[in-house]
């Protein structure tokens, strides 16, 4: 061919932080969680090595007596929750939760979720009463001094400290005992205990916030009380306890004699005028099936529309993307302890054809923008920088999601200080805000945020 080459040779390893070799020491701990959606909350259970599996009216109701099987804890969050409603209609799902309480599961039912039609006539066949719940004003709750209950006081005692709700029971049925009352009105609860429910099970009532996903504002102690009870001690404080698999680094990390006749390979790109040579190399034994590389490419004379492409040196096209400055984002699979050379071009005018089921896709709706790999589905918040919602592929049900709604002040990833105003009643009151889509390639999408507060001071950009 006419045109002269330029053939650079260059070494690239992939750092990963080599994971500990741990030893499995807990069995699988399972809660089971049914909502008005698709059973993602509580959240953070992963700390204590706990995995919730999540059932909603929306993603149906399909295995849910197998799971409840070896759960310890089945949660209802509170609110207009229209999944425990359904799930209970169908008698499977009644006779699996019978089996969880007489085996001494724990139910623990958020406010007016026991209310339906259905919950009262399940509840009144296990021989339980219901509350009954007002709002209106600020109350303070604080633990039933009068309560023996093991769930305050095992393993650990719950402070005194309480906290603020809008909701509490203003009267109940004999059998259910107040664990928490408010603090100037003690005939009102704000948690109250069914225990011995068919022999062994216990429900709460709660009337509070669902504080197992959001803060746990004053319940901690109380909570792992009960995670205690429901599967034994918890993992200590740094405690390693999920499952990794062992990697052992190679010495050295890279085999660099792949590179000697590296410049032989067949040029792949008939009208490219450049293009460089990589070694990308797998240096603790971890096959990556896409691994996100980054490399450092200066190629000034070349604009940012003009085309990049890269190849394995068998002639696979791989998706790459030309980032700002001189780097290069690149989606290279690999082996364990694998040396794969890359080739990327500059100056062609062709269209990449990469084949790729791991496509990485955008689109913008009324809930923000949804973004999908081969591994996620992520939903970014319409208006303010954060992750609302993260759900993996494949068989388990379990989601991410964050505590506050999608246009709440602030939520993960984003400081409460750069925070947007927001309020429900005053929309003068709302922050300017406005999102784009500023990268959208195959290997990168950055989503740019920019938000003014009231005084339209920038404090997003």
């Amino acid at each position: 061919m006419s045109s002269t080459r330029f053939v650079v040779l260059s070494v690239i390893q992939i750092l990963v932080l080599s994971l500990p070799c741990v030893q499995v020491t807990y069995a699988e701990r399972v809660m089971v969680c049914v909502d008005d959606a698709s059973g993602a909350s509580p959240q953070d259970m992963m700390v204590y090595g706990i995995k919730v599996k999540g059932f909603g009216a929306k993603t149906g109701f399909d295995g849910f007596p197998e799971a409840i099987s070896g759960a310890g804890i089945l949660f209802v969050p509170g609110g207009e929750n229209k999944g425990i409603e359904k799930l209970v209609a169908a008698e499977a799902n009644r006779k699996a939760i019978r089996n969880f309480l007489s085996r001494g599961g724990i139910i623990w039912i958020g406010y007016y979720t026991w209310d339906g039609k259905e919950m009262r006539a399940f509840l009144k066949s296990l021989g339980v009463g219901i509350p009954d719940i007002s709002t209106g004003g600020h109350r303070y709750w604080v633990p039933n001094p009068e309560s023996t209950s093991r769930f305050l006081t095992t393993p650990t005692r719950q402070t005194d400290e309480g906290g603020h709700t809008r909701r509490l029971m203003t009267s109940w049925p004999d059998g259910l005992e107040p664990l928490l009352i408010e603090k100037r009105s003690p005939d009102e609860a704000g948690l109250l205990m069914a225990k011995n429910v068919l022999g062994k099970g216990t429900i709460f009532f709660s009337a509070t916030s669902n504080e197992w996903t959001t803060k746990r504002r004053g319940l901690l102690v109380l909570i792992e009380n009960i995670m205690v009870a429901a599967y034994g001690p918890l993992p200590a404080p740094g405690e390693t306890f999920a499952v990794a698999d062992a990697c052992e680094p190679r010495i050295p990390g890279a085999n660099t004699t792949h590179l000697l006749r590296a410049e032989q390979a067949e040029w792949h790109v008939g009208d490219a005028t450049v293009r460089k040579v990589f070694l990308v190399s797998e240096p603790v034994g971890l096959r990556r099936r896409s691994a996100y590389v980054e490399a450092a490419w200066r190629l000034g004379k070349f604009a940012h529309g003009s085309t990049v492409r890269a190849f394995t040196r068998n002639g696979v096209e791989l998706h790459v993307q030309r980032m700002e400055g001189d780097r290069l984002a690149l989606s290279v699979p690999l082996r364990a302890y694998d040396d794969n050379l890359i080739y990327v071009y500059a100056g062609g005018s062709s269209t990449p054809a990469v084949w790729d089921r791991t496509a990485f896709e955008s689109r913008k709706s009324e809930d923000g923008w949804l973004l999908r790999n081969d591994c996620f589905d992520a939903g970014l918040a319409p208006r303010l920088p954060r992750l609302w919602e993260l759900r993996p592929h494949g068989d388990t049900k379990n989601t991410l999601m964050s505590w506050g709604g999608s246009e709440r002040w602030f939520g993960n990833g984003t400081h409460f200080d750069m925070a947007a105003p927001y309020s429900e009643n005053k929309a003068k009151h709302r922050a300017v805000s406005k999102s784009e889509l500023v990268a959208d390639g195959p290997v990168i999408k950055t989503v740019r945020y920019t938000v003014r507060d009231w005084a339209g001071h920038r404090v997003i950009d």
